[in-house]
């Protein structure tokens, strides 16, 4: 994403990107900040469960944080082609 930011061309490119929310900071960069360069975009938020059983289903999932982020990402989400969805499994 940086690099399309830094050819000017975000205006092209619709991102799609999948996620776990885990952490949105990576090498000095912060993903909500990246995506205000870019008109179109949907993230798609990947989660087994709930609470302590999300927790328990996947390791290292700290819920908490996880509706943090998610919020975090709501409010950056500011415009009509941008958004995110929750992309739930289903286990049986």
């Amino acid at each position: 994403a940086q690099r399309i930011i830094e050819l000017n061309y975000p205006e092209q490119v619709m991102l799609r990107y999948n996620t776990n929310l885990s952490r949105v900071n990576y090498k000095k960069q912060n993903l909500w900040e990246l995506l205000t360069h870019f008109p179109r975009w949907n993230m798609l938020a990947s989660l087994d469960a709930t609470g302590k059983i999300g927790e328990y289903i996947r390791t290292g999932l700290k819920y908490d944080q996880f509706i943090k982020n998610l919020e975090q990402g709501i409010e950056t989400a500011t415009g009509p082609d941008q958004r995110i969805d929750l992309d739930l499994t289903i286990t049986t």
